[in-house]
């Protein structure tokens, strides 16, 4: 059980929410690009890679993880146990990078209820530009509780 009150079951997504796309939103482009400029390249933060997080997931059958960070896992890598190579690779795990959950975490904190419906689609890459699609899911009540935002038209 988490601090919420819940439940992990097998199936479940996990996600993690760490504020890492809300501090980069408050960064003036400028400051991101000379982060993301850094020689050597900057630590990132995420899930410690290891064994130890290996066998966390493996033990709570998740069907995927996902997060707010840059990359899932920090970085730099460790020299084993990289978590993208055994999760999507290893397992056909899939694992979502820089998701942007704070709406989310806002709709949860107000119905305290942290368990819910969550579906995903491919992303397609298209010749000139990347195209993200977009489901958009509404509670009962009709609002809508995704958080999502379109960032590109498809044709």
């Amino acid at each position: 059980m988490v601090s919420q009150g819940t439940v992990l079951r097998a199936g479940d997504i996990l996600f993690i929410r760490s504020g890492f796309v809300q501090k980069l939103q408050s960064l003036a482009k400028s400051e991101v690009q000379a982060y993301m400029s850094r020689d050597p390249a900057p630590p990132i933060m995420g899930l410690q890679a290891g064994e130890a997080m290996l066998r966390w997931l493996w033990d709570h059958e998740f069907a995927a993880v996902a997060g707010d960070m840059l990359t899932l896992e920090a970085q730099p890598f460790p020299d084993t146990h990289i978590l993208h190579e055994w999760l999507i690779a290893g397992w056909g795990m899939p694992i979502g990078e820089l998701f942007d959950l704070d709406r989310l975490a806002e709709e949860c904190a107000k119905r305290q209820r942290w368990s819910f419906f969550f579906s995903s689609v491919p992303l397609k890459v298209g010749r000139d530009q990347p195209q993200f699609p977009v489901v958009r899911v509404a509670s009962t009540n009709g609002s809508d509780v995704t958080g999502a935002r379109r960032r590109s038209q498809s044709p």
